[in-house]
């Protein structure tokens, strides 16, 4: 909350940065810094203090930052010019709102280029001095800075991104920090008996759990953002709480009463003199209105607080996103999800999008806990707590023992990542465990074997086998792509007389499909093969179909190009590179999606391998014709019409000159392909299967998520 009048309390500013603000936020060194606050006689003049402040002139701003005042030129002074470095993207205006305090040197804003400088008449107090940005702000949105605050870059457009990523947001505020770096909040926690924490107060800002975007039951009007046109629906803060105090926690309240969420921004970042305007002495000044605000807030919310909120510092784990009644899922694989990169990971992330869409709470532990710094960042925007770094080393049953007993589900992956967990999950949770398969493993090594007779694989097959039988035999239900796989599950569990269960899951997820990807068929050439090259099957596919299919392919059409696309090829892979053999490595979603709506064919030319393959659905969620093998097609029914798959080298290529060269051929297989993904790739499909498991309907009060979390416990 923002603080106009009151005895002051001086912060000092350290004199090197906290690391988390030297490296995360390109801290400026103190002598490019304005000076702290010097006692200065009402009415001197402090032109110079603002000096080099200058914003531009903006028609149709996207955002009004709105700054009330009461004096205090120099911290104003570093607001401002926080905000002129800051090299946001967005378009703003800055409109400070001087709340009459006589302070003569606050006259020299009047000259800065660019400001919008309102004085007021009298003394209005914060929450009216704010509400005049109802009439006054132009943008879009608007946001409320407090001016003893210090902006770092990059902070206005994460606010503004928040609306874009989570449409239902109302309210976001920023992540606070303290002049020295430690966190001042998090987003707030409001107990049932209305006393409220600052989450995270005094800890380092740059632990997980304070670095993902989240709902949360208030934030500090120190930043905040919302809708223009939500403000002004609401009425601006609520004059029930002048002067001041509990105005910023019972916005929020109402901006839940009318449908919409309020959320932490991480990404937004702003430093916090606190208690620079009203001090902290709660028996004297504006301060002392804090208490009374605070009764005044919970006779009006106290419906809410008994039935949504628990006891004062009881459950923080939930308490501090908002999930009192949210099921909580944990979610564990190997790493953070590259849904760009490889097929598994794209499952594991439309998994997440999932439970997030159903409204659960979602946390995610990779086995190597090492945060990534592109798909990390992208889990966190998208609301998924992710755990990482030494403090977690070896930790996975103390965090089980924090989580206090609120883990509602665990969706497990891969063999060796599940099996040394599913004791400590056990012991400290009452979870439903899912586990995803992906593919049996020791199944691909023996197909393997099929084909090449190496021996050296059947100890690593028996070894996996062993791995995967565990784990079947632990978990309470185990998903596979593929119906011959599941059903090898489940013969295996009846046979053990595990009361355990198996089902096929549509893990490949489509929300969009291109439309008419026939209409450039002329314009169409080239065969894609689409992989990550790190993998076994994929490395041996691509040697395979070079040797083998491509010079057949080349006697009839000489000039046809293959392009191998996909990440981390390996130097066999990268040998296979030639005049007529592109090798691209990794390519992003926007050029993989080109490079489909450029090709003719494409293909999966899988010699062994298991599950369902990725590459083959989504080049039928594109529209383009595929051939692939036996394995290729593993897990597909009611495809024999257009999906041609051949193991022989000659058949294989024939499929494909078929497609090169008959258009009406290559139409019916688009069409075919692309109606069959419609049919069994998208997410309602994918929740049909995984809901029979999972319960994401809310628990029905604190009270009855208190009894459950009593007898997890």
């Amino acid at each position: 909350m923002a603080a106009l009048r009151g005895s002051a309390v001086e912060v000092a500013l350290p004199q090197r940065p906290h690391p988390f603000l030297a490296t995360a936020l390109r801290w400026q060194e103190p002598s490019a810094r304005v000076a702290p606050d010097q006692p200065h006689q009402t009415g001197e003049p402090a032109a110079g203090v603002f000096a080099g402040i200058a914003f531009p002139e903006v028609d149709g701003p996207r955002v009004t930052v709105v700054i009330p005042t009461y004096g205090k030129p120099d911290y104003t002074a570093r607001c401002l010019l926080s905000i002129q470095r800051s090299g946001d993207v967005a378009s703003f205006e800055v409109l400070l709102l001087e709340d009459a305090s006589g302070d003569g040197a606050m006259e020299a804003l009047r000259a800065i280029p660019g400001l919008r400088y309102h004085e007021n008449k009298e003394n209005l107090g914060f929450l009216r001095s704010c509400n005049q940005a109802l009439q006054l702000a132009r943008g879009e949105f608007i946001c409320l800075l407090n001016n003893d605050t210090e902006v770092q870059p990059g902070w206005l457009d994460a606010l503004l991104r928040t609306f874009d990523t989570h449409p239902d947001a109302g309210l976001v505020g920023a992540k606070l920090v303290y002049p020295d770096g430690r966190l001042q909040e998090a987003g707030g926690i409001v107990w049932s008996d209305a006393t409220a924490w600052n989450y995270g107060r005094l800890q380092d800002p740059a632990a997980p759990e304070f670095c993902y975007a989240k709902e949360v039951d208030y934030v500090s009007g120190a930043c905040i953002m919302l809708p223009a046109g939500l403000f002004r629906r609401l009425g601006g803060f609520d004059e029930f709480y002048c002067p001041a105090y509990c105005e910023d926690t019972d916005l929020a309240f109402r901006v839940r009463a009318v449908g919409q969420r309020v959320m932490m921004q991480p990404e937004a970042v702003v430093i916090h003199h606190e208690g620079i305007s009203h001090g902290t002495d709660e028996a004297t000044g504006v301060k002392a209105w804090q208490v009374v605000n605070q009764g005044k807030f919970r006779e009006r919310w106290a419906q809410t607080l008994q039935h949504e909120h628990f006891r004062n510092a009881e459950h923080p784990f939930l308490a501090r996103d908002r999930s009192a009644l949210k099921k909580t899922v944990l979610v564990i694989d190997h790493y953070v999800p590259q849904p760009d990169r490889d097929a598994g990971s794209r499952t594991m992330w439309q998994f997440m999008q999932l439970f997030l869409a159903h409204g659960m709470n979602v946390k995610f532990w990779p086995e190597n806990l090492w945060r990534d710094p592109v798909y990390t960042q992208r889990l966190q925007q998208a609301g998924v707590e992710v755990m990482y770094g030494p403090a977690w080393a070896n930790g996975f049953e103390r965090w089980l023992e924090q989580a206090d007993g609120a883990i509602d589900y665990v969706l497990l992956s891969r063999p060796h990542v599940t099996q040394p967990l599913l004791q400590a999950l056990r012991r400290r949770t009452r979870a439903k465990l899912l586990y995803y398969g992906h593919d049996i493993h020791h199944l691909r090594i023996l197909s393997e074997y099929a084909l090449t007779g190496d021996k050296a694989l059947l100890p690593e097959a028996e070894r996996l086998r062993a791995l995967e039988e565990a784990v079947w035999r632990s978990v309470d239900v185990a998903y596979y792509p593929a119906d011959a796989e599941t059903n090898h599950v489940r013969t295996w569990l009846t046979a053990n007389n595990v009361n355990s269960l198996a089902a096929t899951i549509p893990v490949y997820a489509f929300d969009s499909f291109p439309e008419d990807p026939w209409n450039n068929l002329d314009e169409r050439r080239d065969v894609l093969f689409v992989a990550g090259f790190a993998h076994g099957p994929n490395a041996d596919a691509a040697a395979w179909l070079v040797n083998e299919v491509m010079p057949r392919l080349w006697r009839r059409h000489p000039r046809l190009r293959l392009s191998l696309v996909g990440s981390n090829p390996t130097s066999a892979v990268v040998a296979l590179a030639s005049e007529r053999v592109e090798v691209t490595g990794f390519v992003d979603d926007d050029e993989l999606q080109r490079r489909y709506r450029s090709a003719r064919v494409a293909v999966a030319p899988l010699r062994y391998g298991g599950g369902m393959k990725g590459k083959v659905v989504e080049a039928m969620r594109f529209g383009l014709p595929c051939v692939t093998t036996p394995i290729g097609k593993q897990g597909l029914e009611d495809v024999d019409d257009w999906l041609a798959a051949h193991q022989d080298p000659d058949a294989f290529a024939d499929a494909v000159f078929r497609l090169l060269e008959d258009d009406a051929a290559w139409q019916h297989a688009s069409v075919s392909s692309q109606a069959h993904a419609r049919r069994h790739f998208s997410s309602e499909a994918m929740w049909q299967v995984v809901g029979r498991a999972i319960d994401p309907a809310p628990y029905e009060s604190a009270d009855v998520r208190r009894v459950q979390l009593r007898g997890a416990a």
